[in-house]
């Protein structure tokens, strides 16, 4: 594990795929593979059994941290080898609660040099809650990162990102299939793109059974960023009036 680590943290981009391919073995040849795959803490019949369970998960994490950390210091091509596997480590020894705050403070992060990728990552993660039926799960999570992703400066990278996290969230096949347009629209904010957060924003909305307070956190916090962008507005009322939106 130790050798792993060493080579993923030599700048040599050649040595990238080989420390990877090391440290999952680690990681899924170890002793308590069997306990964290599929982690569930509610299943530890003793309080010696949980502390056990939350130390191995917690090493998992820093292993998963580890990799994020060094996506932003690698290059695209670099980047894109480890991002392959990300998702995965989430899925399999990550707590799904450790995960998603994982995964969207990283996507949030202003020094990420790529969000492109990151992107890709929150959508696989989302992905991965709705296969197993978690779909609340995806709602609260969107409510809660809300305000940090219109808060994203300039404007165009907050539209973006909250295109991104509303298509990677939606459960319409139509919407959701709008993500690899996103993925070529960094910063763009031509008119389809202002349609994309229109429509994936009242998808959003419309469709993820939101209840009472999440529809006013959800109102509150573009009412609260609406001088920042006029297509704020024009969703807001959108969402009085619930006309239907086409691209």
């Amino acid at each position: 594990m130790q050798l792993a680590i060493k080579r993923l943290n030599m700048p040599h981009s050649q040595c990238v795929a080989s420390a990877l391919s090391l440290l999952l073995t680690c990681m899924y040849t170890g002793k308590d593979v069997d306990r964290l795959i599929g982690i569930n803490f509610d299943a530890a019949e003793t309080d010696e059994e949980m502390m056990s369970l939350r130390d191995a998960a917690f090493v998992s994490l820093e292993k998963v941290t580890f990799l994020l950390d060094r996506m932003r210091k690698s290059f695209a091509s670099d980047a894109k080898i480890i991002a392959a596997v990300v998702p995965l480590l989430l899925e399999d020894f990550v707590d799904t609660t450790q995960a998603m705050n994982k995964m969207v403070s990283e996507v949030l992060t202003s020094h990420q040099p790529h969000p492109v990728i990151l992107a890709v990552i929150m959508a696989q993660a989302f992905d991965t809650l709705r296969r197993r039926g978690l779909l609340n799960e995806i709602r609260d999570w969107v409510i809660l990162s809300l305000g940090s992703f219109i808060q994203r400066s300039p404007v165009e990278r907050a539209i973006w990102s909250l295109s991104c996290l509303f298509v990677s969230a939606s459960n319409n096949v139509w919407v959701h299939s709008l993500f690899p347009y996103l993925l070529g629209r960094l910063d763009c904010l031509e008119k389809h793109d202002k349609s994309v957060l229109l429509v994936s924003a009242l998808d959003f909305w419309t469709t993820q059974n939101l209840l009472p307070e999440q529809h006013g956190i959800f109102r509150e916090a573009f009412q609260l960023h609406a001088p920042k962008s006029e297509l704020y507005g024009q969703l807001l009322e959108q969402l009085s009036s619930h006309q239907p939106l086409r691209l």
